[in-house]
Order: C-alpha cells, then sequence, then structure tokens
C-alpha cells in the first residue's frame, strides 16, 4: 500500500527526529514503557551449520551430544535475552533436517547427505524451546533448491523431473508448476503432523530474479503455494502460524524509490495481499537497509498488517566488519523505531546476535528487552473461552518457592499452558511485563529460587496465544506448611532421603499432594532411596511413616516430565 503521512502522529515523528538525528538514547527514555505482547525472534540458520551446528556427528555418541549441548547454550542465551520465537532452518535445499517420508537428510548435522546424524535435530529443538517457553517455527526454503548437481536438487529432479527449472548453474521449483504448490504443501502437512510446531516460515517464497513473466502470472502463482501450504497445514492443526519473509521493499512509495527491488514488483510477492486476506498471522520482511532506506519502508509495513503481525528483519550480520561495518547505534535506532510503531523485531542472523557482534546480544538483554514479551495472540482462534487454573498454592522452604495449580478441566484443542506473574504490589498486574515470571509454561508448577515477599497470579494461555482471567495468590507462605520444608531432589525414577532426615524406625514414605491428599505410599529402604516410578509429574510433600504409624515431614519434591 501506499505511505501515509497523514497517520503518523506526533509520537512517531519525534522519534524518526531522533533516528535520524542519531539520538538513540533519547528515544530509548522516550519508549520506556516495555510491551506485553511484541514478537522477538531469530533466524536459526543451519545451512552449512552457519548458526547450528558446528560440526557433523558422523554418528559419533559424543559428536550428537556435543551438537545438543550447543543448541542448549544458545536457546539458554535466547531466553535470558527474553527472545520468544525460534525461526529453525528445516528445509534447506530441497533436503531437510529431520526424518521426512518426502526429502532427503541434508548433511549438516551428520556430514553425509541423505544420512541421519542419530537423533532428530528438529524434535530436539522443539523440545528445548518449549522448555524455556520459546515458540519455535519450521523455516521452509521454498522455490531454490540449490546447484543442479547437488544431492537434494538431484534427489528431486529424479523424482519430479517437470517440476525443477534451471537458471545458470541453480536449480528452482517452478513457481508456474501447479505441482509446486501441492508439494510444498505436502511437506509442511508432514511437519505440521509429525511435530509439536508453533509455526510455518515460509523463505524465498518468491520468483528468483532471472524470471520473465507477466506481472499478473508471478502474483498468481506465488500465492498459490501460500494458499495451497496454509489449507494443508490448517486441516492438521488449526492454531500453527503461517509466515512469511518477504523482501524488505513492498513496493515504490510516492517519495522513496524502491530502486529497481521490490517485494511485489520484483519477486511478485504480495506480501501486504497475504495479510489483508488472512493468508498469513506473522510477516517477516526483510529490512536489511539502514538510514532513509530503512524509515519509509518501515513504516509502510506498518501502516499495512490487517490485523496480522509484523517482525522487522534486521540486518544483524551487518555489525560484522566483515559485512557491512555498522556500528550498533544504527540497529538500535532501528529497534525504536520498529517498536514505535507496535511492530517486532527479527535478527538475521542468530550467531551476530548471540557472539554480540558490536554488543548487540548486551544491547538487547540488557537495555531493550529487560523483561519477557508474549507473542501477539492471533487473530483468529476456536472462539472457546479459555477457563483460568484453580487451585493455586504455594510452598515457602528454606531455599525455594514451589507454585502449583489445578488444570482447568475444559481445554481448548491444542491444549493450553500457562504464564506466571509476580509483583510485591498486592493485586498483581498482569497487563505490566515486569511482573512477567514465566511464559508458556507446560506444566502446573514452578519452583522459584527466591525469599523475596511476592503475591503471585497465573493464567492459562491457548495455543492461538490468547490468556484467560488470572487466579491470583496473595502472600507467599502456605500456613499449613512448614516454612523451612527441604526441597528433596530425583531424578526422575528414584528419590534421595538425606542422612540427616533418615530414621531406622520409618517404614514407609507417604507422598501427598498440594491439596493435602495423600497419593501415593512407598516402602521405605535405608538406604534412604524411595521409588517414585509411578508419581505423576508435579509437586509433593514428603512424610515419613514410622513402625508405629507417626507421620513426619520430610520436605517436598518437584517430578518433572518424563521422557
Amino acid at each position: 500500500m501506499t505511505y501515509k503521512n497523514n497517520l503518523l502522529s506526533a509520537r512517531l515523528m519525534l522519534i524518526l527526529l531522533f533516528f535520524m538525528t542519531g539520538y538513540t538514547s533519547k528515544a530509548q527514555q522516550i519508549f520506556s514503557n516495555y510491551p506485553k505482547y511484541e514478537l522477538r525472534a531469530v533466524w536459526l540458520t543451519t545451512l552449512s551449520g552457519l548458526d547450528w551446528p558446528r560440526r557433523p556427528t558422523h554418528l559419533n555418541t559424543t559428536a550428537i551430544n556435543r551438537q545438543k549441548e550447543e543448541l542448549i547454550s544458545i536457546l539458554d542465551k535466547l531466553k535470558a535475552a527474553n527472545i520468544n520465537t525460534v525461526l529453525i532452518q528445516t528445509r534447506i535445499r530441497a533436503t531437510v533436517i529431520y526424518p521426512s517420508a518426502i526429502e532427503p537428510w541434508d548433511e549438516c548435522f551428520s556430514g553425509t547427505y541423505g544420512r541421519s546424524p542419530g537423533y532428530d535435530p528438529l524434535a530436539f529443538a522443539i523440545d528445548e524451546c518449549h522448555k524455556r517457553g520459546m515458540e519455535i517455527h519450521a523455516w521452509v526454503v521454498v522455490i531454490p533448491v540449490g546447484k543442479w548437481n547437488s544431492y537434494g536438487c538431484k534427489a528431486l529432479r529424479r523424482k519430479m523431473p517437470k517440476l525443477i527449472i534451471k537458471k545458470g548453474d541453480q536449480g528452482y521449483m517452478d513457481p508456474a508448476n501447479p505441482h509446486t504448490a501441492s508439494y510444498m504443501a505436502s511437506l509442511c502437512k508432514e511437519i505440521t503432523t509429525n511435530y509439536d510446531i508453533d509455526g510455518i516460515h515460509l523463505d524465498y517464497i518468491r520468483y528468483p530474479e532471472a524470471y520473465r513473466y507477466s506481472a499478473h502470472r508471478y502474483n498468481e502463482h506465488i500465492t498459490a503455494i501460500v494458499s495451497a501450504v496454509r489449507r494443508s497445514v490448517l486441516t492438521v492443526k488449526p492454531w500453527v502460524k503461517l509466515s512469511c519473509a518477504a523482501i524488505g521493499k513492498y513496493s515504490d512509495l510516492p517519495r522513496r524509490t524502491s530502486n529497481g527491488w521490490s517485494a511485489l514488483g520484483t519477486g511478485r510477492q504480495d506480501a501486504q495481499g497475504w495479510l489483508r486476506n488472512g493468508l498469513i498471522d506473522q510477516l517477516y520482511p526483510m529490512i536489511y537497509f539502514r538510514n532513509s532506506d530503512f524509515v519509509p519502508f518501515a513504516l509502510d509495513w506498518a501502516e499495512n498488517t490487517y490485523g496480522g503481525h509484523l517482525a522487522g528483519g534486521l540486518a544483524a550480520y551487518m555489525l560484522s566488519d566483515k559485512e557491512g561495518g555498522w556500528q550498533l547505534s544504527e540497529i538500535e535506532r532501528q529497534m525504536n523505531l520498529l517498536r514505535a510503531t507496535k511492530s517486532g523485531f527479527a535478527f538475521f542472523r542468530n550467531k551476530f546476535l548471540t557472539d554480540n557482534i558490536k554488543g548487540l546480544y548486551s544491547y538487547v538483554k540488557q537495555t531493550f528487552c529487560p523483561y519477557p514479551a508474549l507473542v501477539p495472540p492471533m487473530k483468529r482462534s476456536d472462539g472457546k473461552e479459555i477457563q483460568k487454573p484453580s487451585g493455586l498454592k504455594v510452598i515457602h522452604t528454606d531455599k525455594y518457592l514451589c507454585l502449583t495449580w489445578d488444570v482447568p478441566a475444559s481445554q481448548p484443542e491444542g491444549g493450553i499452558k500457562f504464564n506466571v506473574y509476580a509483583s510485591q504490589e498486592t493485586n498483581v498486574d498482569i497487563n505490566n511485563p515486569k511482573n512477567l515470571l514465566a511464559t508458556n509454561l507446560k506444566d502446573n508448577y514452578i519452583s522459584i529460587d527466591t525469599k523475596r515477599n511476592l503475591n503471585f497470579a497465573v493464567t492459562s494461555i491457548d495455543r492461538y496465544g490468547n490468556e484467560s482471567a488470572p487466579i491470583t495468590f496473595n502472600g507467599i507462605k502456605d500456613k499449613n506448611i512448614d516454612a523451612k520444608a527441604h526441597m528433596l531432589a530425583n531424578d526422575g525414577g528414584k528419590i534421595l532421603i538425606p542422612n540427616k532426615l533418615r530414621n531406622a524406625t520409618t517404614g514407609y514414605v507417604a507422598f501427598k499432594s498440594i491439596a493435602g491428599n495423600i497419593v501415593a505410599t512407598s516402602k521405605y529402604n535405608t538406604d534412604g532411596k524411595v521409588e517414585i516410578n509411578k508419581l505423576k509429574p508435579g509437586c509433593y510433600s514428603i512424610y515419613s511413616i514410622s513402625k508405629n504409624g507417626t507421620a513426619h515431614r520430610l520436605g517436598f519434591t518437584i517430578i518433572k516430565p518424563r521422557k
């Protein structure tokens, strides 16, 4: 759409002034009200292991564990900086990073095309992101399939020779062939069916520059692919988000030309039309420019979201002296402009963020995103009311606070997760992101390493991002529980009673739910080890029962979900 100067508010004009004059710190002071909802993403590139993994496994157990530890370290850093969305490159060049019935393995994880690395990297990444309350979207490269004689391109040419065309030494899926849309739809359906993915992210969903077709045909073909993918994904899991990466300039503007490189004019990506027609939920325009090229096009994207959600793609790689040699202040100004327009941001690519190039990671973690933010809810949902949790209880021990609550009996399709808020105020304000303690918890409990005098609120959240009313708890101490209770460690199969708590007269150990009901008993062994295999995940108080029937409270434990 067009660049509408009349829509710019005084607030936006002010930040534009700071943007152009370089007063980043002043702009940060003006926009110090941190949003509760903001899309904060990174592209995690697996092509050639650019972001992950550093080295292939060659089916070596040590190397497999090293790859996993690498990702854990990356995700821990992203979580600490309050990034909430990871776009993991899943289809690379007609090759994939999971066991597929449609396309072969890429070589980046195993070291050999067509060979499994000895584990499922996509499943592992999903589990680790969800443990941290982060969303993870499968990043699918659509049109390019690599060099003509590359492994993925050759495999696809053998299977569907009419689907691939050659330009120079590169192979591309033919957007004009209707089977391209159905093929990509089947691949995205496979991912959605087999994995608990939060989104499908389409990249390079455009015509290559070498193509020459009429504009109308261009748009029809690309939009047909987006439509087919959407239908296939939502048929399986209607809560899965669909997003696209777009060229950073949608089209020429009245006062600014795209210089012959735009989404609509060059790639025939009608990305704003996809938002307008509800084909996608999120859009990631790659606004890899600066100064006067960044501002007008970023504003044009922000003014034409049609109820969808925007994350401006930022060129973090340009901070490297080997790339563009940009100063950090350039990215700072861009982030402030995006926030002023209620847009999110996405860094390309992860390594340039987590390696703290020019101090980018420190700025994000300490200044721009010191508090968590929720992914904005989709404008579509299943229409069902979300029930809030019940029975919120807090155990105060010598080291920890343990919160536990009851899961609503009725849940929407796709299930629910939980957000936890904490504040020293009597009424916990769930609209203040400073109070967000944990987001998207799968479990109905959390332990907190604090002794602060806090009040709590817990909400349910569905897969569309809609949140329930809160259940609250005022005052940290449950009067029915010893304030010096011990947290007893367990390995998921057994719990070890410390020596100082053991008693020769003990015959059994009893486990009570937080509601106070005995849910299990186990025979006591003199080595202090007690079986807990049959206990469901949750928070339990533990009591020793002597041979004469006397009960003594030992402490409590948290049993996490078992793999």
